[in-house]
């Protein structure tokens, strides 16, 4: 994963995003994410940590699709994915 997306990433993060509201079972979901990150690893992931690694892989999936399809992909998201 590019190292913008990392858990752990060293720059100090400067934006938020306004909050999500999730229903039972998405949050179950991200609950099962981090712990399978977390032993992946053997680290310790947040729910925070694991939608930013989730957000990374979509983003990063969908640059593949767009270049794939020849749309452009603006090159913040370029420099984002490495």
């Amino acid at each position: 994963m590019a190292q913008s997306f990392d858990p752990r990433h060293k720059n100090k993060r400067s934006h938020k995003m306004p909050p999500v509201r999730l229903t039972d079972e998405e949050r179950l979901g991200v609950e099962w994410l981090a712990s399978r990150l977390s032993s992946a690893d053997t680290a310790d992931y947040t729910l925070s940590d694991a939608i930013r690694v989730a957000l990374g892989m979509a983003i990063r999936e969908e640059a593949r699709k767009a270049e794939a399809a020849g749309e452009p992909v603006p090159d913040a998201v370029r420099r984002l994915l490495g």
